[in-house]
């Protein structure tokens, strides 16, 4: 009995198993499709949305209205000492890959 018991138990197994990997297949199959549709979808989004901020006047203009703000508010940010100084930082570490870009670019 106890044989018996053990080997419906494995065959269980087996079957719960094949049942699993066939289903996480196909799920993966749906995930990618919907990523894919996704994806697609956010061009369609951000074409409509230039399309739309260069032929409606209102939102045209709101949307130049929107980037002086934005101009401003990063000439405002940038002006501040701390931010400066971490540009600053950035600038340098940006001049030394560069530089050891080169470097390794002349070797190859």
């Amino acid at each position: 009995m106890m044989k018996k018991t053990g080997i419906v138990f494995l065959l269980l197994c087996a079957i719960f198993a094949i049942a699993f990997s066939t289903f996480a297949l196909s799920n993966s199959e749906k995930l990618e499709e919907l990523r894919a549709g996704r994806k697609k979808l956010l061009a369609e989004i951000y074409k409509l949305r230039v399309k739309l901020i260069q032929e409606d006047p209102d939102i045209k203009a709101l949307h130049k209205k929107i980037m002086a703000l934005h101009r401003e508010l990063a000439v405002k940010i940038d002006n501040k000492e701390e931010m400066k100084e971490l540009l600053r930082k950035n600038k340098m570490i940006d001049a030394e890959i560069n530089k050891l870009a080169e470097g390794k670019d002349n070797k190859q």
